[in-house]
Parts: structure tokens; C-alpha cells; sequence
């Protein structure tokens, strides 16, 4: 810093992107309740861009019905950089 205060060399570029982990775990999408929170949860991903640089942990009981594994890890995989499924 100058003695003004002012920085001699200000960042010419944006600081790098982060990643943050979240986690969720037993969401049982076969009930609409979960698979609607589910939804809403992409839904902010997609309008929002939020999630682009992050990793989700999935863990415990998605369903009990392969399509419906299938289809909850690819919403959360179209808004999360990663995702981890430890089955439950």
C-alpha cells in the first residue's frame, strides 16, 4: 500500500473461482415433496449459475428405483461442477 492508502498494483484480474462442498443425504425423491425440493434446488442452480464451481455429496436414500437415482444425480450433475453418490 502507498502511503495514501491507495494499492501500487491493484489486481488486474478477478480473484479465481472457488469451490464449495455441500451435502444432503436421505432426500427419498419417490416422495413429490422431496422430489420437488430437489427441483427447486436445480431450478436456482440453473437461473443463478450458483452451483457451477461447487461439489455435491449425496448420501443415504435417493430411492428405491433405479430411474428415479438416475434422475435425481443428473439434475443435481446439470447444476454442480461434481457429484459424489455414497449409497445409502
Amino acid at each position: 500500500k502507498a502511503s495514501n492508502g491507495e494499492f501500487l498494483n491493484p489486481p488486474t484480474k478477478p480473484a479465481p473461482p472457488f469451490m464449495r462442498v455441500f451435502a444432503i443425504s436421505d432426500i427419498h425423491v419417490d416422495f413429490k415433496k422431496n422430489a420437488d425440493f430437489l427441483k427447486r434446488i436445480v431450478s436456482h442452480g440453473q437461473l443463478h449459475g450458483e452451483y457451477i464451481e461447487d461439489a455435491l455429496i449425496v448420501a443415504g436414500d435417493v430411492s428405491h428405483e433405479i430411474k428415479h437415482i438416475s434422475w435425481a444425480l443428473g439434475e443435481f450433475a446439470s447444476v454442480f461442477k461434481y457429484v459424489f453418490y455414497c449409497v445409502g
